[in-house]
């Protein structure tokens, strides 16, 4: 409007085509914790140097972590001691940024104050900064139209404005890592529900493949509706290190199509990316430090049972299946504990066992399986550095060096003594000297030594004959001796007896395998190609995740989809929200220039009421700028 009280208006126009061709994007989808990169997953074996052991579990680090820098601390690198004589005041509540500390403070402050959220006012050699609260000083004054003002201009700028876009925040990496004893997939047991789910998460259990294969491909409702090429599919679950065999009857207790494989989630990708996806949820499940079991489920509960939780914990061991179906799917919780919440759901694990089996599946006792502790009433409990071992100073042993663990009747009480792993007994009730007294020995199919001695004061105290096929939680033997020492070795039993007193290799750390479920150091007489191995699978992802929308923009000025918002190093959900509050274009750019105006005092910051009823305007707006004398 000019001084005449002539309206104008000068219009940008595009075509409406323009903005909805602006709306349809194909973006790449960023990795989030549901759906992240997958990389590795190769195995490699176990160092035996300096008792270096792999170690089973899940590891979350921050990868682009920054520091942080308030607004301040920013200015106070640029201004202290300057030569130029400018000073600063900082007047407001701003957020903390990663941000660079470069350049001329002129470029810094355009580059980056409005992420902080900020406006600057030069007086004299000072740079005042505020943020738009402080800034703003609400008046009772008005600017009318013909009144105290000649001209009104407003300039709007639709061109770039974003009210609808995905944010991602705080990148994240995790490394699962799961630990085998060397075996390629064996220990898989079938006795009852109980034994096959302290079978091992990569169990072999003897199927015919072939009758497998084709009847998973007739009844799998996914592989009918996706498409699957089962083979490939056998390979992936396989080298992701899970059992196909249990993936596959697993997957024929579920069912379905509206989810991914298992039911475990949406599904990731394509039905071998899901697959891989699916996998890693299992190796993690399995090497979690405690179980927690489902008790609830939509389709019922049961009420949580803590001395079940407990007795559960000591006999599933890490990389056990039970250790996935109990705090994956809560009809398996039902189906172990022996009660029917819902008599619609089925037993899965049950499922499971019968559906192996009628694939020619068997039990496969001599691959050892899982591992267990031989008090399982106590578990780990607790030990002093004389019964650990390796080398622990003043132990009182030739270069106090210890070559097993001892559980002793105090520390870890009970008479039963229980094996540690499964195998084969290839030497009972034996008399070794030097203190090893009665003494047995149970190998697995990997040719790994687990020898029990020590506890037994008379050979019939030895309840296990050579020849003898053992379960992982066996009772092997009765402790009627001052404590148990266990004795791992890949050595032929009597040469290890040899090196004794020599921290070269020979012995393993019976605390490492069995807390780890079966990985230690080798020593230098073990063949590569049964060495305990360990494989690490890495997920790349981002853990701050929205869907931004402002919904007063969309309302007014109908929908702009803008390209994903990535910022990998902020780590906290309301500073991520803040940053894009303060960054995203989510209205008109809109610039207000007032002509000839007629008011005394007034400065940068004022809040003002402005009218104008030509141009239907009734608002408060802040003045930010004043040219002219």
């Amino acid at each position: 409007m000019d001084e005449h009280g002539f309206v104008t208006k000068k219009i940008t126009c595009t075509h409406q085509i323009i903005d909805k061709l602006k709306n349809i994007r194909i973006d790449d989808q960023e990795p989030t914790e549901d759906n992240p990169t997958i990389t590795g997953g190769s195995s490699s074996g176990s160092s035996n140097q300096n008792n270096n052991q792999p170690q089973a579990g899940v590891t979350v680090t921050k990868t682009s972590e920054k520091e942080t820098y308030s607004l301040e601390s920013c200015l106070h690198k640029f201004i202290d001691n300057n030569d130029q004589g400018v000073k600063f005041e900082i007047h407001g509540a701003f957020p903390s940024l990663s941000v660079d500390q470069k350049g001329s403070l002129y470029d810094w402050i355009t580059q980056n104050f409005k992420a902080f959220g900020a406006y600057w006012i030069p007086d004299g050699l000072t740079l005042k900064v505020y943020d738009l609260a402080t800034l703003t000083h609400k008046t009772d004054r008005v600017f009318r139209y013909m009144s105290n003002m000649t001209g009104v201009d407003i300039d709007y700028n639709f061109q770039d404005i974003v009210n609808d876009c995905w944010v991602y925040g705080g990148k994240m990496k995790k490394d699962i890592t799961t630990v085998s004893d060397g075996s390629d997939g064996s220990g898989g047991n079938l006795d009852n529900v109980e034994e096959f789910a302290k079978s091992p998460i990569n169990a072999n259990f003897g199927v015919n493949k072939e009758t497998m294969i084709n009847d998973f491909a007739n009844r799998s409702q996914r592989v009918h509706a996706w498409g699957v090429d089962v083979n490939r599919l056998y390979d992936t679950v396989k080298n992701a290190g899970v059992s196909p065999e249990w993936f596959f009857a697993y997957e024929l207790q579920e069912q379905g199509t509206g989810w991914g494989w298992l039911n475990h989630t949406y599904k990731h990708g394509d039905a071998y990316s899901d697959a891989v996806s699916v996998c890693n949820w299992i190796k993690e499940c399995s090497v979690s430090d405690t179980i927690k079991p489902a008790w609830n489920a939509p389709e019922g509960s049961m009420p949580p049972n803590q001395a079940l939780a407990d007795k559960w914990n000591k006999e599933f061991g890490k990389g056990s299946i039970g250790r996935v179906y109990l705090q994956g799917t809560a009809a398996a919780v039902w189906d172990l504990a022996g009660v029917t919440p819902n008599p619609a759901i089925g037993k899965p694990i049950t499922g499971c066992v019968s559906t192996i089996k009628g694939w020619g599946g068997h039990t496969q006792q001599a691959g050892g399986g899982s591992w267990g502790w031989p008090f399982p009433s106590v578990g780990e409990g607790k030990f002093m550095d004389a019964q650990l071992f390796g080398v622990h100073a003043g132990n009182g042993r030739p270069n106090n060096f210890h070559d097993g663990l001892d559980f002793g009747s105090i520390d870890h009480p009970g008479s039963e003594v229980h094996a540690i792993h499964g195998g084969t007994c290839t030497v009972s009730r034996a008399w070794g000297n030097g203190g090893i007294n009665w003494y047995c020995v149970i190998q697995d199919a990997s040719g790994l030594n687990v020898e029990y001695q020590e506890a037994f004061s008379s050979a019939s105290d030895i309840f296990v004959n050579v020849g003898q096929k053992v379960k992982t939680g066996d009772v092997i033997g009765r402790r009627n001796t001052s404590h148990l020492h266990v004795g791992i070795t890949k050595m032929n039993i009597q040469q290890a007896f040899g090196h004794a007193w020599s921290n070269d290799g020979t012995w393993l750390d019976p605390l490492q395998i069995i807390k780890n479920g079966g990985a230690g150091d080798s020593g230098s007489s073990s063949s590569s190609s049964s060495q305990p191995t360990s494989s690490t699978t890495s997920e790349e992802y981002y853990s701050l995740v929205f869907h931004y929308e402002d919904q007063e923009s969309i309302k007014q000025y109908d929908r702009h989809r803008g390209k994903p918002i990535v910022e990998d190093s902020i780590y906290d959900m309301n500073a991520l929200k803040q940053y894009v509050e303060n960054t995203i274009q989510h209205m008109p750019a809109t610039v207000l220039t007032i002509d000839g105006a007629h008011m005394s005092d007034i400065q940068k910051g004022d809040q003002i009421k402005l009218i104008a009823p030509e141009l239907q305007l009734d608002v408060d707006v802040v003045l930010m700028g004043i040219e002219g004398p």
